[in-house]
């Protein structure tokens, strides 16, 4: 059950404190894009997300968008963010995650992959090397597979993978 295990589970990406995140040693997020940043199908981040990337970056994280969609509707998304974009990444596979920290001359171990589904985002992270923060996802799943996916998910959160026994990243003091 390890692979499917995060690092750390955290209840938004608005409550962590992206400046402490340096201190434990990553340089660089893998971000979701569908349930993470922004509803699922969404082509344009909105406002609060578009800050949110910017909290990031000031902190000193560098950002790549790593999605299973389509790669024109990433693009789209990620086109006026100034965000590196992987599509396509066919997430839990590897090879895109493998591949970009190679050209990034980057250690996965100092890699988060963040995301909100264990099959995709959390198997990938872990078969990469990187380390994993799971949130829940932002809005209904449109897509039936990911529905699917989200009973098996649940099956394995009634049967032994307990949220409340994985360690959170550092949250915003006004959120303490």
């Amino acid at each position: 059950m390890r692979i499917i295990t995060p690092d750390f589970y955290n209840q938004s990406l608005a409550e962590i404190d992206w400046q402490k995140i340096p201190a434990l040693g990553i340089e660089l997020l893998f971000l979701d894009i569908d349930n993470t940043l922004a509803a699922d199908g969404s082509r344009q981040a909105d406002h609060a997300t578009i800050n949110l990337l910017r909290e990031m970056e000031k902190a000193g994280l560098s950002l790549c968008v790593l999605s299973n969609a389509k790669a024109e509707r990433g693009a789209e998304f990620t086109k006026n963010l100034g965000i590196p974009y992987l599509g396509l990444a066919m997430k839990p596979l590897t090879f895109k995650i493998k591949s970009y920290l190679r050209q990034q001359g980057l250690k996965p171990a100092r890699c988060l992959m963040v995301g909100d589904q264990l099959f995709t985002d959390v198997m990938a992270g872990r078969r990469s090397g990187c380390k994993t923060l799971l949130v829940p996802p932002l809005a209904e799943d449109l897509s039936s597979f990911v529905r699917w996916k989200r009973k098996l998910e649940n099956y394995f959160f009634r049967h032994g993978l307990d949220l409340h026994d994985i360690p959170s990243l550092p949250k915003c003091k006004r959120l303490q």
